[in-house]
């Protein structure tokens, strides 16, 4: 029953209509005020970790495994 469903969706999801509908509300979807707060939060903060992974790369912290 699964593989039967399976079967529909993957030819319904190709059919040039649902698709124009799909591509519409993603669309719409990401030009609310909410959602694009989000992705830009998510971005900042990728870009803030990034930055810090960066900077920890260039200065390697100075500690020796083994003490003299």
């Amino acid at each position: 029953m699964k593989a039967k469903q399976r079967e529909y969706a993957k030819e319904h999801n190709q059919k040039p209509e649902v698709n124009a509908k799909k591509t519409e509300y993603r669309k719409e979807y990401y030009e609310k005020p909410e959602v694009k707060a989000r992705k830009r939060e998510y971005e900042r903060a990728r870009y803030q970790a990034n930055k810090a992974n960066l900077q920890e790369v260039a200065q390697p912290k100075l500690t020796s495994p083994v003490d003299p």
